[in-house]
């Protein structure tokens, strides 16, 4: 299930704290499965 697409392809973001984006996976180990959430300010991305 996936969340609405709030941004449409504009990453082009001002100023920091203005827009978010997550994700989720998860990795097979020896011992269980291993999940790993990332959340990220786009802007600290430019």
């Amino acid at each position: 299930m996936r969340g609405e697409n709030h941004l449409k392809q504009e990453f082009d973001i001002e100023a920091p704290n203005q827009a978010w984006v997550t994700d989720i996976t998860y990795i097979r180990t020896y011992e269980g499965w291993l999940y790993l959430a990332v959340v990220i300010d786009v802007f600290s991305r430019h």
